[in-house]
């Protein structure tokens, strides 16, 4: 695990979901979810827009490096 590089996409709402998720939400799901996945050991995480815009997707990477109370390691 400390040699790879993880290229995840973020988790946010599926394109046909009505209710869309905040930045916020896509940020602590995205860092809940990892964190629940992955062991300390992964060195780095770059994310893929996931086809979000540049500014969602630069918020959403900013409401991830916010999110209090979850260990991110990686």
């Amino acid at each position: 695990m400390e040699g790879i590089l993880l290229k995840p996409n973020m988790v946010t709402s599926g394109a046909e979901c009505q209710k869309k998720a905040t930045h916020e939400e896509v940020g602590w799901y995205t860092v809940r979810s990892l964190s629940r996945s992955l062991k300390a050991s992964v060195p780095a995480v770059t994310f893929l827009s996931g086809g979000s815009s540049e500014s969602d997707a630069t918020n959403f990477l900013n409401e991830i490096n916010k999110v209090q109370g979850i260990t991110k390691p990686w």
